[in-house]
């Protein structure tokens, strides 16, 4: 995940990508102001993605540190990512 985490940040990729795009949109018959268009609709969506991607690796990461705990812990994995097992025993008897 971290390699992916590396790929995504970069900028050459992103840049890479970009003329891409532009030469596609280019070549097929797409106008200038459209093609500014579409492009900067794409540097404006790119950090808000790699940003839900990262944060989504860094919470699994530490949810899983979460069921690791519990597990070594002895406590019911379940619990750690908040949800309570009944054990079918009331508390009031």
């Amino acid at each position: 995940m971290e390699i992916l985490k590396k790929k995504l940040s970069s900028r050459k990729l992103w840049v890479t990508v970009l003329a891409f795009v532009a030469a596609i949109l280019t070549n097929s018959g797409a106008s200038e102001s459209e093609t500014g268009l579409i492009l900067d609709a794409i540097k404006a969506l790119v950090p808000a993605v790699v940003y839900i991607i990262s944060e989504s690796m860094l919470d699994a990461k530490a949810m899983g540190s979460k069921i690791d705990e519990a597990i070594k812990t002895g406590e019911v994995a379940t619990q750690a990512i908040g949800f309570a097992i009944d054990s079918g025993e009331d508390d009031d008897e």
